[in-house]
């Protein structure tokens, strides 16, 4: 097989490094923070701070409910009540993961916008910079001939 060329003589193994990982891992979030803004379909990031607003307002709201729910489970004597709460409990307890999950990812979007746009004025001015100075560089070289 390896004398028709059909199987590779070597098979190079390539040494993943930690950087690797750790880059993998943020290309990871950043592809959910991108399906999130997808799903949600925001436009700019105000709907972004809106929507982290009405998630942190929501969030006391499904925990007091929760709280409430386990006083009537403690409180309760009869079984069938008590698997009722719980399935009851699960559900809210679910929902707050859920909102929590939903506003980690707005708070992540939030600072990730604020660093993007940061770089992207660093980038500009860096450029602008380079400009001027092959500008300068041509005014020189034509003065010196």
């Amino acid at each position: 097989m390896y004398a028709f060329k059909i199987l590779p003589s070597k098979v190079d193994k390539q040494e993943l490094t930690p950087e690797y990982y750790k880059q993998k891992r943020k290309n990871a979030m950043i592809f959910e923070e991108l399906n999130f803004l997808a799903r949600n379909k925001f436009e700019s990031i105000a709907d972004v701070k809106d929507y982290k607003t009405n998630i942190e307002k929501e969030l006391p709201i499904l925990k007091g409910q929760r709280e409430i729910l386990w006083r009537k489970y403690n409180k309760s004597i009869n079984e069938n009540d008590k698997n009722n709460i719980l399935k009851e409990i699960n559900h809210l307890t679910e929902k707050i993961d859920i909102v929590h999950a939903q506003k980690n990812a707005c708070i992540k979007i939030i600072d990730r916008y604020a660093q993007i746009k940061e770089d992207y004025k660093n980038e500009i001015e860096s450029k602008n910079k380079a400009v001027e100075l092959i500008k300068e560089d041509k005014k020189k070289k034509l003065r010196c001939r």
